[in-house]
């Protein structure tokens, strides 16, 4: 707690004592979502492309599973068109 019985809390991503939601001292938003970078181990935004830490480049989950559901929605289709064709 603060002198003004405001309580503070750290930012998880530069360790600084902050009462708002927002760090005083990095700018950035201590509720936001975030990850841990594969690189340093340190929690990192998210939302950005690179570590905030040691500047690593983020994965992005769903640019990764994006492509392979499209690729197997390609295969089911041309699978029952398959089938189909076969079956008449």
């Amino acid at each position: 707690m603060t002198d003004a019985g405001q309580a503070t809390y750290q930012c998880p991503f530069c360790g600084t004592a902050t009462p708002g939601p927002f760090c005083p001292n990095c700018g950035r938003d201590r509720t936001a979502a975030r990850q841990v970078c594969r690189s340093c181990r340190q929690m990192t935004p998210k939302n950005e492309p690179e570590c905030s830490h040691c500047g690593a480049r983020q994965v992005n989950e769903l640019a990764r599973k994006v492509p392979m559901i499209i690729a197997i929605f390609a295969v089911t289709i041309a699978l029952s068109v398959v089938l189909r064709l076969l079956l008449e």
